[in-house]
């Protein structure tokens, strides 16, 4: 076993990892924002309306905001991460020309959904 096969052991457990880790705080905030959504149908679209009115209230409302804005870009970015380490995993065993312009395609493409 080479210095070469060890460093791509080591480079496919970290990317299995971070996917991993990844999903599971997508998955999280969506299920946060699931919760959310369930609580205020629960109570006839009351606490949604109490949410939307408390981000007019000075302090209260920056967390409201802040904590509302955290899990869009949890599920958001956990999504993205994920699509990138499976781009790098396609990338490392692209061995054609043809393969190579269809990653690049993909990530040209991966990239400006990062932008806000």
């Amino acid at each position: 076993m080479g210095l070469m096969d060890s460093l791509s052991g080591a480079g496919r457990f970290l990317a299995s990892t971070g996917k991993g880790a990844l999903r599971k705080v997508g998955e999280g905030a969506r299920a946060v924002k699931r919760v959310a959504g369930q609580v205020d149908k629960a109570t006839g679209g009351m606490a949604g309306a109490v949410f939307e009115g408390s981000k007019s209230l000075p302090g209260v409302g920056v967390v409201t905001r802040n904590a509302e804005q955290g899990l869009n870009m949890a599920a958001k970015y956990a999504d993205l991460g994920v699509k990138g380490i499976e781009l790098g995993e396609r990338a490392a065993k692209t061995r054609s020309l043809t393969g190579a312009v269809g990653v690049a395609k993909d990530a040209k493409s991966l990239a400006r959904q990062f932008r806000p």
